[in-house]
C-alpha cells in the first residue's frame, strides 16, 4: 500500500485531519496501530504493511453500515 492510497482513504473517511481518527478507529476495530505509527506511515517515513489493506476494508464496511443505518433512520423514522 502506498502513502497516497492511505491518505486518499483517510481523507475520504475523515477529511483533512484524518491521521488520528483513522488510527483510533483501527485500534478499536483491530487493536492497532498506534497514533505515532499512523503518523509515520502518513509522512512516508515508514513502509505501510500490506496487512493494513484488509483492516481498512473492514473499517470501510463498518463505516458504511453505520452510514446506511443512519440514512435508513432518516427515511423511515422509528423503524431503524
Amino acid at each position: 500500500m502506498t502513502r497516497q492510497e492511505l491518505e486518499a482513504f483517510g481523507i475520504a473517511l475523515y477529511g483533512p485531519q484524518w491521521v488520528t481518527p483513522l488510527a483510533r478507529d483501527l485500534r478499536e476495530l483491530t487493536g492497532g496501530p498506534a497514533n505515532r505509527t499512523m503518523q509515520r506511515w502518513a509522512a512516508g517515513t515508514h513502509d505501510i504493511p500490506e496487512t493494513l489493506r484488509p483492516d481498512l476494508e473492514r473499517l470501510a464496511a463498518a463505516t458504511l453500515a453505520r452510514i446506511e443505518a443512519a440514512r435508513a433512520a432518516l427515511i423511515a423514522p422509528g423503524k431503524a
